[in-house]
């Protein structure tokens, strides 16, 4: 397995003369390859590594060396916290397992101190009495499909049809909060995961050295199609931030990250704004 920092929708045309499965990682920039045998992966290797292909940067790692890396980084990382036993971190992200440690997680592992630098991208809250997004379905084929549809103009209905037949009903809500406001803001978001009023996962994006930036906050729902549930989850958000200078929100669905959906006015398919 060889770990590619690509976006999903880039895959299928670039490993093209290859025969190999993926699995897309939650940030949804990351896929594992698994390819048919050692030698066509050694092939892929030579092939690939550190050209730029499609303005992408290709860099196709071992698995073996991708888990030793994060094995010397992460365990020392973690092992300096009191929570220790308590999260995980994989794949540039960062869990909490134990929800009851919700509170020194917050302070341990807050965004302003967490840099993507070091590996980690997303810190996450999580509450497992809801149900997991389904994250397995035919990239390829749903890739194939998408490119006949831009050649019109796709519908609201096309996208929705998308989604339904590809089983990809999962979105988020997104706020953007500077470092400064990022751990008081994300503090807010995590414990209302954890307290079981915004659904199963939410996540923050971490810092980088030296910068100050705006972070990405995520509040997910199982299914964006289904509108009573987004305002129910949009109300509970407004709720949590009301004492707080977050006085806006955008919607969209993981169907629209995966195809590579980024800007203009097709990407956001909901949005509030309060004071």
């Amino acid at each position: 397995m060889f770990s590619a920092p690509v976006t999903p929708q880039q895959l299928p045309s670039l490993f093209s003369n290859y025969a190999f499965q993926y699995q897309l990682d939650p940030m949804g920039f990351y896929a594992l390859l698994q390819f048919e045998s050692e030698n066509r992966a050694q092939e892929a290797l030579r092939q690939f590594n550190g050209k730029t292909i499609q303005n992408v940067t290709i860099t196709l790692r071992s698995r073996q060396q991708i888990q030793s890396d994060r094995m010397d980084t992460t365990e020392d990382f973690i092992s300096e916290t009191s929570c220790r036993n308590s999260v995980l971190a994989r794949n540039g992200w960062i869990f909490l397992t134990d929800n009851s440690r919700i509170e020194r997680y917050l302070v341990e592992f807050a965004p302003s101190k967490i840099f993507s630098e070091d590996g980690h991208h997303w810190i996450s809250a999580q509450n497992t009495m809801y149900p997991e997004p389904n994250t397995s379905f035919d990239m390829q084929a749903l890739q194939a499909e998408w490119n006949n549809l831009k050649k019109h103009k796709p519908t609201t209905k096309d996208m929705e049809r998308l989604a339904r037949t590809y089983n990809i009903l999962c979105g988020k809500w997104m706020i953007f909060v500077p470092t400064n406001r990022v751990d008081a803001i994300w503090s807010l978001i995590a414990r209302g995961v954890v307290d079981g009023k915004l659904r199963r996962t939410a996540k923050v994006g971490t810092s980088r050295k030296g910068r100050v930036q705006s972070h990405v906050i995520c509040m997910y729902t199982t299914n964006w199609l289904d509108t009573e549930e987004r305002e129910e989850v949009a109300k509970q958000i407004q709720k949590l931030l009301s004492h707080t200078e977050v006085k806006k929100m955008s919607y969209k669905p993981d169907l629209y990250t995966y195809l590579g959906i980024y800007g203009g006015a097709m990407e956001i398919v909901d949005s509030k704004q309060w004071k």
